[in-house]
């Protein structure tokens, strides 16, 4: 027997952070529907690299590129509202 179980996985930005959204099956209706926080991943992505309240040395790049991702997501979000514009 073969069974058949559609899944939608998708995730949007949010005022307050990601909207993750999850539908099962057939239907109109998400069965997960939560917002995790900009300062909840910001939180876990630093503690992610930090040991005894510092980051260690070895992941200076890998958090430099972070920062780095950060603000060149910003300013692409920033220029596509100037570019948009407000009618």
């Amino acid at each position: 027997m073969k069974t058949i179980l559609d899944v939608d996985v998708t995730a949007d930005l949010d005022p307050k952070g990601i909207r993750k959204l999850v539908w099962i099956g057939d239907t109109d209706v998400e069965q997960i529907n939560e917002v995790e926080t900009w300062e909840e991943m910001v939180y876990r992505a630093v503690n992610y690299y930090t040991f005894h309240g510092k980051i260690k040395e070895c992941h200076r790049d890998e958090v430099e590129a972070l920062r780095e991702g950060f603000k060149q997501a910003l300013a692409q979000f920033d220029t596509l509202v100037e570019e948009c514009g407000y009618e």
